[in-house]
């Protein structure tokens, strides 16, 4: 998953998760005042934004659902098994991060 990050590193780590159908580029806005009190990731989820667009083998919600937990916890792991960290998502990116923090609080 495309990732951008922003502000020094010894500040809190804040991961944040776009919209549906958005990238982490539409909030531009705010990547400079929030870098200036965390250490920002912004993703964009798989399939999303500038993130590849892979098969997606779903065929209910349930497993849509894991499809997209399991995509979050491999990029969370491929970030060098990024821990300690704030997790913000809007609006559809609530639900992802919701879910995930449920599953991997």
């Amino acid at each position: 998953m495309m990732t951008y990050i922003m502000g020094d590193k010894s500040l809190p780590q804040m991961v944040f998760v776009h919209g549906y159908g958005g990238s982490g580029l539409l909030m531009y806005k705010i990547f400079r005042p929030l870098s200036e009190h965390f250490h920002t990731i912004f993703v964009d989820l798989i399939g999303m934004g500038s993130s590849s667009r892979p098969p997606f083998p779903a065929e209910n919600g349930e497993q849509a659902d894991t499809y997209m937990m399991n995509a979050m916890e491999q990029w969370r792991i491929s970030m060098g098994n990024l821990t300690n960290f704030f997790l913000v998502g809007h609006s559809y990116g609530g639900y992802v991060t919701g879910s995930y923090a449920s599953l991997y609080p």
